[in-house]
């Protein structure tokens, strides 16, 4: 679009006088079609040069006001976009401006709060338009009241406390409604301001019993928006749920489950909340975990079996709860996931006999089988050494799994074999020979970058789990890694996690690494050399970060894996002089994250341990000792002053 390119124009006031002038003037056109494209181009605007808006937000608040009374829906739903993307913008930059605040700096942008000004005029319409619910419309389309609820959500999270008063008169008074287009846009209207406002937390306590009753409502509509309100405040608001009115909630909750798929979907969204505030000391209620465990667990592997799962994604929905239960379990809970393993292990069994005519029954099966693997990971995490009974038929079939060719769950039964790995420790060496040739072609598959970082990531799991039990795959698998991050077509992604893995192999195998030390160091030399052309690109200045991160994790694997044999470490000696070069480099770098400097000195502190009095001149430098004090004296980071302060102390001690 043109409007992207405008801003030298928009600069000039003459010219954005000329060009606000013919947009506002094509909004009251009487042609639909121009003025829905007219209301575009303000969208558009204010996404793009909401600094230049404040001269017209008056003439702007009247047209918009009156075409969401009163225009035809196509017209209604650009207006209220107008506000949401306003929204958009003023939440962005009240961040910045606080970010600024947070640094001691001015305020690098202005924002004009223009809701804050709108919001007792905009709200009232905005509710209205709740009411104007297409219980006809697809899954698909976009109304009004979908527009309005979207609006008075940003509206919440913008102006906060603010938004309270213009929407709690309209919840108390429609909330028990006879007529279900305002009940359900009640419910809907208290669901969108969850986020945001701080004071919302008294009005959920008397909220909750109202909604528990709309949960049964006779219509749909008024039933799949209390769920999803009541899932909003299960996510947002975990502490409200607690006490008297836990066991109400879980109960309406899991009766639901049994409702219209649309409804179910969103019932398992706020039981996969539930469980999350579970897995949280800070927000976990009081209530017994393991009392709700099974029955909720049972209630949602139910739901995955109904004729009707696989509309509205209900299915998914149901297991991707499940999932959370399981992260969630405590210690008495440890029995009940026990004994879902094996309940899992005959449904995956099931997938391969389930029938395939076309793509979407490969796609039921895919989706099914990754669920599955996904909640035996949790259960293996969960476990540990405990899956022991269940090793064999789960190595078995996860390798049925890989063979099905789907890089989707190809990736999750890799990932699989790291959890299996992880519990298992050094007695997965007896199912490393059936594993290893799919490990290396997951390694080699970098078309698939998603089943390749898996495999990638697996590969430090199991030097981890085997320790010098690895050392017989080591040729192939150092190959494989080396071949794969000189490949000119891989995922950059990819890259930092591989120079991670040579850390880990050397961890594993000690002096043994000594013989993929030269070409270790070469790749790693290279990635060192690396360097972002554009030093306001975050995207790059992330990834940079992520590589230099990668690269001293490596260092000190390497260092305190060769340490182990006194012959081995001798052979670092050489390399000694540009680590340290690379380690006072980035520590000069302004844009590095806490995270690179905390792993760089660290480096510092694993090579005077590693190499003593063979490196003392090196590290009793002013320019080295005085990078140290500085990561101790000036960084916010209380984990980069610790290791600081830990270095600091061991080249001291030279």
């Amino acid at each position: 679009m043109l409007l992207s390119s405008l801003e030298r124009s928009l600069t000039k006031k003459e010219d954005r006088d000329f060009i606000m002038g013919v947009i506002l003037s094509c909004i009251t056109e009487s042609a639909t079609e121009i003025r829905v494209a007219a209301y575009a181009c303000l969208v558009k605007i204010a996404s793009l040069y909401y600094k230049f808006l404040d001269a017209y937000i008056q003439t702007i608040f009247n047209i918009t006001l009156e075409s969401i009374k009163k225009d035809p829906e196509p017209v209604a739903l650009q207006a209220i976009e107008f506000w949401s993307t306003v929204c958009d913008e003023e939440i962005y930059y009240n961040s910045v401006i606080e970010e600024n605040l947070r640094e001691h700096v001015n305020p690098t942008v202005q924002c004009f709060n223009f809701i804050k000004g709108a919001v007792k005029f905009l709200t009232p319409l905005v509710l209205e338009a709740l009411t104007k619910q297409d219980e006809h419309a697809d899954e698909d389309s976009w109304d009004i009241a979908m527009a309005g609820a979207t609006c008075l959500t940003l509206i919440a999270a913008c102006v906060g406390n603010d938004i309270i008063p213009e929407v709690v008169g309209f919840v108390k008074e429609f909330i028990l409604s006879p007529d279900w287009h305002y009940k359900e846009a009640a419910v809907m209207a208290f669901g969108s301001i969850l986020e945001g406002p701080e004071g919302i937390t008294p009005l959920i306590s008397e909220a909750l019993p109202v909604l528990v009753r709309n949960l049964v409502d006779p219509h749909p509509y008024v039933k799949d928006s209390t769920a999803w309100t009541l899932g909003r405040i299960c996510l947002l608001h975990p502490r409200s749920i607690r006490g008297n009115a836990f066991n109400p909630v879980m109960t309406a909750l899991l009766q639901a489950l049994n409702d219209v798929p649309r409804v179910a979907t969103n019932v398992c969204f706020a039981l996969h909340n539930i469980a999350l505030a579970f897995d949280y000391p800070e927000y976990r209620p009081a209530e017994n975990y393991s009392i709700y465990f099974q029955p909720s667990v049972h209630a949602l592997l139910a739901a995955t079996d109904r004729d009707d799962a696989d509309e509205e994604n209900l299915k998914i929905s149901a297991y991707e709860a499940i999932n959370e239960f399981i992260n969630a379990a405590d210690q008495p809970c440890y029995p009940l996931v026990s004994a879902l393993i094996p309940v899992l292990i005959e449904r995956l069994k099931k997938t391969f006999s389930m029938q395939i005519l076309t793509p979407e029954d490969r796609d039921a099966q895919n989706n099914t089988q990754g669920s599955i693997c996904n909640l035996l990971q949790a259960c293996i995490s969960k476990l540990g050494p405990a899956i022991q009974p269940y090793a064999d038929q789960l190595v078995e079939l996860h390798i049925q799994v890989i063979n099905c060719k789907s890089a989707t769950v190809h990736e999750q039964a890799i990932m699989s074999f790291g959890c299996i790995a992880d519990a298992l420790e050094k007695d997965f060496i007896k199912y490393m020979g059936v594993f290893y040739q799919y490990l290396l072609l997951g390694l080699r598959n970098y078309e698939e970058h998603e089943v390749c970082a898996t495999a990638v990531g697996v590969v430090g799991d199991i030097a981890r789990a085997l320790q010098k039990g690895i050392l017989p795959y080591c040729d192939d698998v150092i190959s494989a890694l080396v071949q794969l991050i000189q490949t000119p077509e891989l995922d950059q992604n990819i890259r930092p996690p591989i120079l991670t893995c040579f850390g880990d192999i050397a961890l594993a195998i000690e002096g043994d690494f000594l013989k993929y030390l030269s070409i270790a160091m070469s790749i790693l030399n290279v990635a060192a050399s690396y360097q972002i052309e554009d030093p306001n690109d975050d995207e790059m200045i992330d990834y940079q970060n992520q590589l230099r991160e990668s690269i001293f994790e490596s260092y000190t694997g390497i260092i305190q894996g060769l340490r182990a044999d006194e012959n081995a470490i001798q052979q670092f000696l050489p390399y000694v002089v540009n680590v340290v070069k690379f380690v006072l480099f980035v520590c000069n770098q302004h844009n590095r994250s806490d995270a690179v400097t905390c792993k760089a000195v660290g480096v510092l502190g694993d090579v005077c341990i590693a190499l003593g009095d063979k490196v003392k001149n090196l590290l009793v430098q002013e320019v080295v000792t005085k990078v140290v004090e500085d990561c101790i004296n000036n960084s916010d980071d209380r984990s980069t002053q610790n290791i600081a302060e830990w270095v600091q102390k061991q080249i001291a001690s030279l």
